[in-house]
């Protein structure tokens, strides 16, 4: 069974972004690109990942910049003419330990990748046997692979009308390095 919690909450949103955004603080960064997947880092408005400190603007489907207090969320909208993709972007922030009080369940997610690669570089690549694998900071792997990464998501918590609670949204916490329980 979950353990429900309760915590303060805000959201913002926002639309027409037409370039992705920088950010004061550290965070950890997931975006998923018509191409690829990359995981980085952004740090005091400068992102760093493996070969590039920026993404192609064009090529973003979505982007999860977060740490353990807040999450900014950026995704491709439909254009407005037809089915294409739009060139903008819509997103939300969604700040913690503010606003108004809101339930919620955290949950962690294994990564794939029970094989580590390294290569002696900034980054590392997890792997599985079939084949799948994540390129990651190689400073988020803190000891052997055996103690699996996790995703980290919190899950807020919304009653409807009719007094059953619904999962209303959720956003990534971390991506940590943790033994099984």
């Amino acid at each position: 069974m979950y353990k429900m919690n309760e915590i303060k909450t805000k959201v913002e949103y926002f639309s027409d972004i037409m370039q992705l955004p920088c950010h004061e603080g550290e965070y950890q960064v997931m975006a998923v690109m018509f191409d690829e997947i990359c995981f980085g880092e952004l740090k005091n408005n400068k992102y760093s990942f493996e070969k590039r400190d920026y993404l192609e603007f064009e090529k973003i489907q979505s982007v999860r910049i977060f740490n353990k207090e807040k999450e900014y969320f950026y995704w491709r909208v439909a254009d407005e003419e037809g089915f294409a993709q739009s060139s903008k972007l819509a997103g939300r922030l969604r700040i913690d330990n503010e606003g108004t009080t809101k339930q919620y369940i955290e949950l962690e997610q294994v990564l794939f990748g029970s094989k580590l690669i390294n290569n002696g570089g900034e980054y590392v690549d997890i792997t599985e046997d079939r084949g799948f694998g994540l390129r990651l900071p190689s400073k988020w792997i803190v000891s052997p692979i055996n103690n699996r990464l996790r995703l980290r998501t919190r899950n807020y918590l919304e009653q409807w009308d009719n007094g059953q609670l619904s999962f209303c949204d959720h956003r990534f916490v971390s991506i940590e390095q943790r033994e099984a329980k």
